[in-house]
């Protein structure tokens, strides 16, 4: 979903509007998709789960990004 989006992203020469909003929301569906399962998990240990499972993709991401 990500790269879908920074593809979208990348790809958007006229800037438009519609098109712009549609790649942020896919480039925030994984942080999104973690801070729902938040709120619906019940179990704790699941909603640490959710939140650790995060981490190796925010840093992959950030380090791409920096490069």
């Amino acid at each position: 979903m990500f790269l879908a989006g920074a593809a979208l992203l990348w790809l958007n020469r006229r800037d438009d509007r519609k098109l712009a909003m549609l790649s942020g929301l896919l480039l925030s569906s994984p942080c999104l998709w973690i801070l729902i399962c938040l709120f619906v998990e019940q179990e704790p240990g699941a909603r640490a789960e959710g939140l650790l499972a995060l981490w190796p993709f925010l840093l992959i991401v950030s380090f791409i990004l920096r490069s």
